[in-house]
């Protein structure tokens, strides 16, 4: 039952559909329904904490009357943008079950191509497919005939991938297709990146589909881990998953460009060709293979006291301290000590 705030029993509850992380210096506030992000003050995170457990008198009647202005303050942000609700039966308002689970052996892949490549498309997708896999990303790092490339998107039409995206050169780009040709043709695309272009850009074929053009070149398995705030996530999959693994390794295949299965395509070991190995055997009994899984943001240094750790994407190939399994990533320019981003 909704009440008014100055009830004895009014308990503050923020919207199951809004979560907050707390970081060493400022805590981010995710709103899931909207898919929007915002930074706010600790001591706003440490108020809602201590409403979880007392009535919303009972706890503004434990600042000072200077703090109850700023609490009052709170109050009204949290009201204005529909954040919270006021009423009588907390147990009424239950919080998000943050639990990550799949079903598959596989929930994403990457494979990379490049001039010397000599991939089994339909072998591949048939792979993927068996391995309950639903997002496939493809990176291509040097131009080839796009007929190989057609032979995996047309391998794609009647597999269970939700998601594709197709990384390649912007010298690959085919006039005679127009710049949405490749998203009419395979609607199963979801983003088709064109990298080395000569500017940023970004075309919407549609709700679903983007058409980008990068200035920055992927011509190697090692042209990732950048973190940034653009590269933020607000992705309730995502949160729930970042709480207990890690969000680029857990049940992640790559092939890399001569068809040898990796964790990650920029890290050494690998566990042999794709047509070579029993792949479902591997993921269920290699522990090596799946080391990585359930290193979690929290574990990681810095990235722990940051309060961007549960909407953003790990990397553990590219990592400050080589010999620290747990080491941040080298290549993430936030400093949650400072709560700036470096350049």
């Amino acid at each position: 039952m909704i009440v008014k705030k100055n009830s004895n029993d009014a308990y503050l509850k923020l919207f199951s559909s809004v979560k907050l992380t707390k970081g060493y210096k400022q805590t981010l506030l995710v709103d899931f329904d909207r898919h929007k992000m915002r930074i706010v003050p600790n001591d706003l995170y440490d108020f809602i904490e201590k409403c979880k457990l007392k009535s919303f008198i009972e706890v503004f009647k434990e600042y000072c009357a200077e703090d109850q202005q700023v609490i009052n303050e709170y109050v009204g942000f949290l009201e204005e943008h529909e954040y919270i609700i006021f009423t009588n039966k907390p147990s009424m308002f239950p919080e998000i079950d943050l639990i990550w689970k799949s079903p598959h052996y596989i929930s994403n892949a990457v494979v990379d191509v490049d001039s010397k490549s000599s991939h089994d498309y339909p072998y591949i997708i048939g792979l993927l497919d068996e391995l309950g896999c639903q997002a496939l990303e493809v990176r291509i790092f040097k131009p080839v005939k796009f007929d190989n490339i057609a032979k995996l998107l047309d391998a794609s039409k009647n597999c269970r991938l939700k998601s594709l995206r197709l990384s390649l050169p912007y010298a690959m780009l085919r006039k005679n297709m127009g710049y949405d040709g490749l998203l009419i043709k395979y609607p199963r695309l979801e983003i088709v990146v064109f990298h080395g272009a000569p500017k940023n850009e970004c075309k919407v074929n549609s709700v679903y589909q983007k058409l980008l053009f990068t200035t920055n070149k992927v011509d190697s398995p090692h042209c990732c881990g950048y973190i940034s705030e653009k590269l933020m996530i607000c992705n309730l999959i995502l949160f729930s998953e970042a709480q207990n693994y890690n969000t680029c390794l857990n049940k992640k295949l790559c092939i890399d460009v001569n068809g040898m299965i990796k964790n990650c395509n920029a890290m050494q070991e690998s566990f042999g060709h794709y047509k070579q190995s029993n792949v479902k055997k591997m993921i269920l009994t290699n522990k090596q293979y799946t080391k990585h899984w359930k290193i979690k943001r929290d574990d990681i240094d810095t990235c722990k006291e940051c309060e961007f750790r549960y909407v953003c994407v790990d990397c553990r190939a590219n990592i400050a301290d080589p010999d620290g399994v747990l080491s941040k990533p080298s290549r993430c320019n936030y400093n949650p000590y400072t709560a700036k981003w470096g350049k």
